[in-house]
C-alpha cells in the first residue's frame, strides 16, 4: 500500500468517525431538547422559551391558557405581540439591549403585566424573564 493509498483510508476513517459522531450528538442533542419540553410542559407556572427576536419556540400549557390560544397555534409568534401597550416597548427594549451585549445576562421580573389574549381579553400576570445557558 502506498502512502497515498494509506492517507485516503485515514481520511475515509476519520470521514466515517466524524458523521457517526455528529449523529450521536445529534441524537442526543434531540433527547436533551425532548426531556426540556417535557419538564416544561408539566411545571405548573406558564413558561415559554423565546428566541432572540422574541419568537415563541416552546410553550407550556398553562402558558398557553394565559394566552388564550393552543400551543401550536403560539408558537413561531412575538410574545410581544400580547404584552398590552403600555408594556410592550419597555419589553422590547430590554430585549434590544440585551440583543447588543448577550455577554450580560438576561434576566428581569417580575413585574406584573397587563397581557392582550387571543380573545382580546386582557390577563394580570407576573411576568419574569430569565436567558437559559
Amino acid at each position: 500500500m502506498t502512502p497515498a493509498n494509506n492517507s485516503r483510508q485515514d481520511y475515509s476513517h476519520n470521514l466515517d468517525l466524524c458523521s457517526v459522531i455528529e449523529k450521536f450528538s445529534i441524537s442526543l442533542s434531540n433527547e436533551k431538547m425532548g426531556a426540556f419540553i417535557n419538564m416544561i410542559n408539566v411545571i405548573a407556572e406558564g413558561i415559554f422559551v423565546v428566541n432572540a427576536d422574541g419568537v415563541i419556540e416552546v410553550i407550556n400549557p398553562m402558558a398557553a391558557k394565559f394566552f388564550g390560544n393552543s400551543q401550536d397555534a403560539l408558537v413561531g409568534q412575538r410574545w410581544f405581540h400580547f404584552l398590552h401597550d403600555r408594556h410592550r416597548e419597555q419589553y422590547e427594549y430590554i430585549f434590544l439591549n440585551w440583543k447588543d451585549n448577550k455577554k450580560q445576562p438576561l434576566s428581569h421580573g417580575p413585574k406584573e403585566v397587563l397581557l392582550t389574549r387571543a380573545d382580546s381579553t386582557w390577563l394580570e400576570a407576573d411576568l419574569s424573564i430569565s436567558c437559559l445557558p
